[in-house]
């Protein structure tokens, strides 16, 4: 072999080598860092997509928490109106709460005797179309003293249940000891 035919050999050499390393880059491409691109890529994708669905998950819980906080607050504001406002049901929590304010003022509620319903005449505070029934009932009750009376109606004023007094009698006797009859409107929900 000559000179010429070793160096056509070491070309040719150099030439396989170079187009195998070529064939071997394109298949590791193909094979093996193509998928491994295309997987990380989606794998990117897809961790982004759960990433913002955890965020939105977040923020949900956050808004639930404050809805949770707003709830507890309104079933304290609705056991007030129901407190205040009873169902027609429900009236007789108010002669409990009636009786134990006579007793706080040192009375006696001898009984409460339905006078009657208001709107059942047309009246201009009828309440019918509020859902709200106004009754109202004569209290006749027994005091001690003319500041037990005072604080009787002052005590009235800021009572849990919705009531006023609108007209009242006072009798006294001979030890100063004084008989009230009440005339109070109740007010309910149908």
């Amino acid at each position: 072999m000559n000179l010429e035919e070793r160096k056509l050999q070491k070309y040719q050499y150099a030439a396989v080598v170079a187009g195998l390393t070529f064939l071997g880059a394109i298949a590791v491409w193909f094979i093996v860092l193509s998928p491994l691109y295309t997987s990380t890529k989606n794998a990117g994708v897809e961790l982004a997509a759960k990433d913002q669905n955890y965020k939105d998950l977040v923020a949900k819980k956050e808004k639930l928490d404050k809805l949770k906080d707003q709830e507890a607050e309104l079933k304290k504001q609705a056991a007030t109106v129901s407190n205040a406002l009873p169902k027609n049901e429900e009236i007789g929590r108010l002669f409990i709460q009636l009786d134990a304010l006579a007793k706080n003022s040192n009375g006696k509620l001898r009984s409460v005797v339905k006078s009657g319903v208001a709107g059942a005449t047309p009246a201009a505070n009828d309440l019918s179309s509020t859902g709200i029934t106004k009754t109202v009932y004569t209290l006749p009750l027994d005091l001690p003293t003319y500041f037990d009376l005072k604080n009787f109606i002052k005590s009235s004023e800021t009572a849990l249940r919705l009531f006023s007094i609108n007209d009242f009698n006072i009798a006294a006797s001979d030890a100063g000891a004084l008989t009230v009859t009440l005339t109070a409107n109740s007010y309910t929900r149908n």
